[in-house]
């Protein structure tokens, strides 16, 4: 009998002559969006790619999800799984990749969110100014004048153009050192926090400049 597109789904084959992790199967959902569509319409996730740091997290999740399942019987069915002790390697990577071109109903599919918990990260400041052509002044004293400005002018802004975690004192002044650099390390602590952590618009207003501005 043939099964109706309903019933088709990913299907993942450790054997059979299969030379990647996986096989798929496309066919249940011609009329949802690819998981890369879907991330391309929000920003609040970012895939990970390269040597990102946060690859070693999503390893740890992946692994917690298949505890106890030897080789063959993990959900991707990964080509390097041997078990509890596997490390992380390209097989994981490769799998992520290949999973952009899932097709699923929405961004609340099972798939989708088992994608975005093994192979994104949530996206930082830092992340969104890079895309818009935006940098962190930096600690150094290129930009000294500018760290300077908006230290005073932030000193006298109003609280809601304020960024959480970044205070200074009414005693705090900008022409000595360590009250500036306290202002500095602040504002390259709020880069590095998730945009849904800290304020994006302030953030930028106060820590940042455009690239080779």
């Amino acid at each position: 009998m043939t099964p109706s597109k309903g019933a088709i789904a990913l299907l993942s084959v450790g054997g059979a002559g299969a030379t990647g992790a996986g096989i798929y199967v496309y066919e249940p959902f011609k009329s949802g969006e690819t998981v890369r569509r879907l991330i391309d319409k929000q920003e609040l996730f970012t895939l990970l790619e390269g040597s990102d740091s946060k690859w070693e997290s999503a390893w740890t999740n992946y692994k917690a999800k298949n505890k106890g399942k030897k080789k063959g019987e993990d959900s991707w069915r990964l080509s390097n799984w041997v078990g509890d002790s596997t490390v992380l390697g390209n097989s994981f990577k490769e799998e992520c990749s290949k999973r952009l071109s899932l097709r699923v109903r929405s961004s609340e599919d099972s798939s989708f969110l088992e994608f975005q918990n093994l192979c994104m990260r949530k996206t930082t400041v830092n992340d969104k100014l890079t895309k818009e052509g935006y940098e962190f002044l930096g600690m150094e004293d290129t930009n000294k004048t500018t760290w300077e400005s908006n230290f005073q002018a932030y000193k006298q802004a109003s609280t809601k153009d304020k960024v959480e975690g970044i205070e200074i004192a009414s005693g705090e002044v900008h022409t000595t050192t360590d009250h500036l650099t306290k202002f500095k390390t602040a504002c390259q602590a709020a880069i590095s926090k998730a945009i849904d952590e800290v304020s994006y618009a302030n953030t930028k207003r106060w820590c940042s400049k455009l690239k080779n501005a």
